[in-house]
């Protein structure tokens, strides 16, 4: 029964990419479609084209605030206001949770991610001091990792800023946990930081956590899984710290990714063997757990993040 839900989960992913890649059109990048995928899976939302056109027409209205967050970005947003109960009121609180956000930062990719996230989950009377405490904890974020610490960083600064722990015990996590990292041999790269605030928004300690991802990643090696080191290593890093056994993980790992590798759009001229890791732990982290914003933002900017690096990778081919 367990592998016939989780075929049944994979099943709905495969469904649910097709749809948006459908809907979205060729020109959407490949990797959107099954990031709406895995957001709807863990809502448990089932989308739908005339609310779609709706959250389409809500984002012409809202174009000039949201200007900085297009293409990849705005078909996400797409998704998240299709399948929110009330898109209207949604779309205007998180305008104005975007609008004070600009007080404190400037114009990004990511800014409006963030304003999205704000409007998900706390009144507007909370919105100011829910920015300078973000704008406090991304300039600490700064003074830790100046060279590492990008746009995309503004939205874990945030969801530290969600949380009821002191600030100042979360920051020192993070860095405990990059240290940790570090000093293990996974480098040190944009893509480690993320994995490192990523594992301070689960639950442990930092030594547990990094020793919990660690483990895993050289479980999977000596299955002869070559798992990547870019930002994917952010949904490794959330899968390796839910409290499951990594017997367990490795074993719906190999079975989701060996059903990924059958589907249509994953054969040679489909996604490769990386993206189709990245894919099969997305599908495990909406099977294992029930939805949370922290840990599901973390994966979703993560996803963005990629694309991005290989938009830029791609561009720089190009000149």
């Amino acid at each position: 029964m367990k592998d016939e839900n989780l075929y049944r989960t994979g099943f709905r992913f495969v469904e649910l990419s097709a749809f948006y890649k459908s809907y979205f059109g060729w020109l959407c990048n490949s990797q959107v479609p099954p990031l709406c995928a895995y957001y709807s899976l863990d809502q448990n939302a089932e989308p739908d084209e005339a609310m779609l056109d709706v959250a389409n027409l809500l984002l012409q209205e809202y174009s000039g605030v949201f200007s900085a967050f297009r293409s990849n970005g705005r078909n996400f947003f797409r998704c998240v206001l299709a399948i929110d109960p009330n898109p209207e009121a949604r779309m205007a609180a998180t305008a104005e949770a975007y609008q004070i956000l600009r007080n404190y930062f400037i114009a990004s990719d990511f800014l409006p991610l963030l304003a999205l996230i704000f409007s998900g989950q706390k009144s507007s009377r909370e919105f100011p001091y829910l920015a300078e405490k973000t704008y406090h904890i991304y300039l600490r974020m700064k003074e830790q990792r100046r060279l590492l610490t990008g746009s995309e960083d503004v939205v874990y600064a945030g969801l530290f800023a969600l949380r009821k722990e002191n600030e100042s015990e979360l920051m020192l996590e993070a860095d405990t946990i990059l240290r940790i990292l570090e000093n293990n041999h996974f480098f040190h790269t944009d893509p480690l930081q993320s994995a490192a605030y990523a594992m301070t928004l689960c639950l442990g300690s930092a030594e547990s956590k990094c020793a919990n991802m660690e483990a895993l990643y050289e479980r999977l090696s000596e299955r002869g899984i070559r798992y990547g080191r870019d930002y994917e290593l952010v949904a490794l890093s959330i899968i390796a710290n839910l409290g499951i056994s990594h017997e367990q993980i490795i074993e719906d790992f190999l079975l989701m990714e060996g059903f990924l590798h059958e589907q249509r759009g994953y054969g040679f001229f489909g996604y490769g063997r990386r993206t189709r890791y990245l894919h099969a732990m997305l599908v495990l982290t909406a099977y294992y757990m029930s939805s949370n914003t922290e840990i599901t933002t973390a994966a979703v900017l993560s996803v963005l993040k990629t694309i991005q690096r290989q938009q830029a990778a791609a561009a720089a081919a190009a000149a």
